[in-house]
């Protein structure tokens, strides 16, 4: 137990409240500057109080929306308490725009009422499209209001650009062409096993700086078990781009119908501007029982471009959207691609000299990393030499006096090498100025992964996480294998070897979560292996090895952390030693999940929200709530 004085207990508190910039409870991804995953305002809830009192466990639909698709809430929400209410910010995917409804969407949540509810819903883009950026909330003059608050947004939308793609013309009409030993008909194609269907369409415009997305949904059968396998290969402009073979471990629910099917939904990047372009997508049944069959029900080609947004008016009530005010800071040709990284805010310096960044990310289309200058308006672009940026959410580090911007990137490979970056660049020189035509390369540098104490260290599709020493960060690894990294902060922007980083070997075969810090020196990450197996893995606090001390399911998200607190004889305060650990599962069952964890092989189950949908991303934390949402557009509120 670490016992601290009732008055150090205070000074700390303050210097942690004056030290993050945004001053709200949790304002950005993983709560705070540190990205570490840590609540500080105190107990989320009786950690124990869910399991004997399952009224705390809530949830609401969000408006507004076009049916229920598997992109709803990729995000984590942002809160904060204001004057005694606490609110919750979350984005989401409302498909397909009819009238007022679908869109990406943000809804401010009043999560302190008896049954919470939706106090407005904003549209933001009338594209539909994953929602994959965490926003990120700065707090006026007054922490009792919200008048002069803004919530900073990166919004993608995705632009369907095929005709036809529900296929309800086949076989009749000419959009597509189509010839294959399946069997076609008006709005599916049937394939046996064996069979294989060919579906071509040309003549569609493409911007050729802008990343595009394929999707095809294959309907299985009616269990969860199935011996059909089928393959999709699909080409752009007569090159093939990639063939993708599903086998039963790939089966999706459609919501709550008992409907199994194969996704293809993949990012393909850039492709040649033209007007002529052509998309083929073969498909093929290529096992299965004898009778049995799949049906080809839509092909797509997405169009995605980004935008950062400024949003006031949050302090609108009860219906009045209208109030609430989002306004474009980038335009359609400046961010191209799936803006899906957690925003990242600074603010260096202070009064007349304050200068206020972003931070973020983007995935296919130009995949460059990009830093927005709050204070002159203008937009800087650093793009590597390859690789992309998917979740990987950045951090500041000052150094020898020097802020600097750190961040991963995905893996690739060049002659048969394999790179994976951790990149750092200069806060305020960070790349070229996107409202010049000239080039500016900035100040940073990069560390290749796999030359510091592993052969693969595969995607960093981690945000950075902090404390005073260290950064912390997790990869992918090979297929067999994840890691979680420790890099000294005083190396940054020198030289990093064997010898001052380290890296732990995970449970699972795959990790995309943010290290979180608690109080007790422990280290916190999910881990997951398709849709069905993961859990929560400890690092003990010398970093050398991971216990996995829970299995809940497939945990893609960050975790969060509560250490427990108790008061002494003489009512001063100590960490117990205990640890709440809040997660969520990316699973056709998932669900938000409470374990408690002193040390040792194993946690224990406090409590969970039931059976859900798929929960891509993680919870957050303020005012004694705690709130995620699902691909159901579903939104729980803990409390």
């Amino acid at each position: 137990m670490k016992k601290v004085s009732k008055t150090l207990a205070i000074v700390l508190a303050l210097i942690m409240v004056l030290t993050i910039s945004v001053f709200a409870a949790w304002p950005t991804y993983q709560g705070d500057n540190n990205h570490d995953g840590r609540i500080s305002d105190g107990a989320p809830t009786n950690p124990t109080n869910a399991q004997t009192n399952p009224t705390v466990i809530k949830s609401l639909a969000l408006p507004y929306c076009n049916g229920n698709g598997w992109s709803g809430v990729d995000s984590e929400p942002v809160m904060q308490t204001v004057d005694g209410v606490t609110y919750a910010y979350v984005v989401y995917n409302a498909n397909t725009v009819s009238g007022d409804n679908g869109g990406i969407r943000l809804a401010k949540i009043n999560c302190s009422a008896s049954t919470p509810y939706v106090v407005w819903s904003k549209q933001l883009a009338t594209t539909s499209g994953f929602a994959m950026c965490t926003p990120v909330l700065v707090q006026g003059s007054n922490a009792n209001s919200e008048a002069d608050d803004i919530l900073y947004v990166g919004a993608s939308g995705a632009t369907q650009v095929l005709a036809d793609p529900s296929l309800s013309t086949l076989p009749g009409q000419t959009v597509w062409s189509n010839s294959g030993t399946g069997t076609a008909a008006s709005g599916s194609i049937t394939l046996g096993v064996g069979e294989s269907y060919t579906l071509t369409q040309s003549g569609f415009d493409l911007a050729g700086t802008t990343g595009n997305r394929v999707a095809m949904g294959i309907y299985v059968g009616t269990s969860s078990t199935t011996n059909s396998a089928v393959s999709v290969t699909y080409s752009v402009n007569g090159a093939t781009a990639q063939t993708v073979s599903f086998t039963s471990s790939d089966l999706i629910q459609k919501e709550s119908t008992g409907l199994y099917y194969y996704y293809l939904n993949l990012n393909i990047g850039s492709v040649t501007a033209q007007t002529t372009n052509t998309i083929t997508y073969t498909v093929s049944m290529t096992a299965g029982d004898t009778g049995s069959t799949v049906v080809v029900e839509y092909a797509e080609l997405f169009q995605q471009s980004g935008g950062l947004m400024k949003v006031t008016g949050l302090e609108s009530g009860l219906d009045e959207e209208d109030g609430v005010d989002p306004v474009s800071l980038t335009s359609k040709t400046q961010i191209t691609g799936q803006l899906n990284t957690p925003l990242t805010y600074y603010a260096k310096g202070t009064g007349s000299n304050k200068v206020e960044y972003l931070y973020f990310g983007v995935y296919s289309g130009t995949r460059s990393y990009y830093e927005y200058n709050i204070t002159t308006g203008k937009l800087y672009k650093f793009t590597p030499t390859s690789g992309s940026f998917y979740w990987a959410g950045a951090n500041i580090v000052t150094v020898s006096g020097t802020d600097y911007v750190v961040f991963g990137s995905d893996a690739y490979t060049s002659s048969g090498t394999k790179y994976t970056y951790l990149y750092y660049r200069e806060v305020g020189d960070f790349g070229d100025d996107l409202s010049t035509t000239t080039v500016e390369s900035g100040s940073g540098g990069s560390y290749n992964l796999n030359s510091l104490g592993v052969t693969e260290a595969g995607n960093v599709r981690s945000s950075i996480s902090k404390d005073s020493t260290y950064i912390y960060f997790t990869s992918q690894g090979p297929s067999s294998a994840s890691y979680a990294w420790r890099v000294p902060i005083a190396n940054i922007g020198g030289t990093l070897s064997t010898s001052n980083v380290k890296v732990v070997t995970l449970s699972g075969t795959s990790c995309t979560s943010a290290p979180a810090i608690s109080e007790n020196g422990r280290i916190y990450v999910g881990y997951y292996g398709g849709f069905n197996a993961g859990g929560v893995d400890c690092i003990n606090s010398t970093f050398t090895s991971a216990t996995s001390i829970c299995t809940p399911g497939p945990v893609q998200s960050s975790v969060i952390v509560y250490s427990e607190v108790a008061y002494d004889s003489d009512d001063e305060p100590y960490f117990t030693g205990v640890d709440y650990i809040f997660a969520t599962t990316n699973a056709a069952t998932g669900g938000g999940y409470c374990y408690s964890y002193s040390g040792g092989n194993s946690g224990s189950p406090i409590w969970n929200t039931g059976s859900g949908y798929y929960s891509l991303q993680g919870m957050a934390a303020s005012g004694g709530y705690l709130t995620f949402g699902n691909d159901r557009n579903q939104f729980y509120v803990i409390g």
